[in-house]
């Protein structure tokens, strides 16, 4: 990912009322007043059940509409089944219910989405959420859906409330200075990594903090779904697997593994043209032709087996 265009924060927080009036309330307002100081256009939102959450992202996208490019900073609580497993979508807070709605990571996405395409493919994430490691991109080649943002960051630990202020603050001040996110990644790892020391020598978990690309992601997933030897159906399996029921009068499961890698191997060059087809439509290119440049995507086949 070459570069993004940002020019508004929001935070969107939902936390219960004992949270929110303490400890984990301090941060989000912390930060804004940092960014407000810093002169990058802030909003704090607080959400109240599912229903305004989903209002919130339709507001957030009319101001894309309007020229907005934003970066959205989610401080909530993860929803996990239990201890050990990772969230498996937001915990909005519902005065109502006196408890959490639960949004997940799928309907997330659908919104972020819809946002992305309103601010012309620019929408970058920041999740100060535990345990929320989206493996966001993991359906990216299925049909059907464009990405939802060009970045994200996000841990898979539960999360320190201050250590994740401390962090993010750095994060947007140096993003700010530079217009660079790779920088403004390295400069708040180095503050995580000396916390973390700190954190090991009390006998405290460490903590983690993974930024990802919306195209190296991608291209990693285009180069194992051109590899004759990938087990997963991705979409070039689907398509050749499609194509073998055809010519043989096959049923999927009695089809041998050989065809299906013969299939591939000899038909690499009708296989890119649909490939690149799905990767305009992913990252919104037939709408926006002209943002092909920022992004780090293969160009030929033969980028494929670099």
């Amino acid at each position: 990912m070459k570069s993004f265009e940002l020019n508004k924060l929001f935070i969107i927080e939902s936390l219960e009322p004992s949270h929110r009036n303490g400890v984990y309330d301090k941060p989000a307002k912390e930060l804004k007043d940092a960014m407000d100081k810093e002169k990058l256009l802030c909003d704090l939102i607080t959400i109240d059940g599912d229903q305004e959450f989903y209002q919130k992202m339709l507001m957030i996208k009319e101001e894309c509409k309007k020229g907005i490019k934003p970066i959205i900073h989610f401080v909530c609580h993860g929803y996990c089944i239990d201890d050990k497993s990772p969230a498996i979508g937001m915990a909005i807070w519902n005065s109502n219910k006196k408890g959490y709605d639960l949004i997940p990571w799928r309907e997330v996405e659908n919104y972020l989405e819809s946002i992305n395409e309103a601010c012309q493919v620019n929408l970058f994430v920041t999740l100060s959420v535990c345990k929320a490691f989206i493996e966001s991109l993991s359906h990216i080649l299925d049909d059907g859906h464009r990405i939802p943002f060009c970045g994200i960051i996000a841990s898979p630990d539960p999360v320190k409330v201050n250590t994740s202020f401390q962090y993010f603050t750095t994060f947007y001040i140096e993003l700010i200075k530079t217009q660079d996110v790779g920088k403004a990644y390295s400069e708040a790892q180095k503050l995580l990594d000396n916390l973390n020391k700190l954190y090991i020598a009390h006998n405290l978990d460490p903590e983690r903090q993974i930024l990802m690309f919306s195209d190296e992601l991608f291209t990693r997933a285009a180069k194992g779904d051109f590899s004759i030897n990938r087990s997963k159906p991705y979409q070039v399996r689907k398509l050749a697997i499609k194509e073998i029921e055809r010519e043989f009068n096959l049923k999927k499961k009695h089809i041998p593994e050989f065809l299906i890698r013969r299939f591939i191997g000899k038909n690499y060059e009708l296989l890119w043209s649909i490939h690149k087809e799905m990767q305009d439509f992913k990252f919104m290119l037939d709408i926006f032709p002209t943002q092909r440049q920022r992004f780090e995507l293969p160009q030929n086949i033969k980028d494929l087996h670099n």
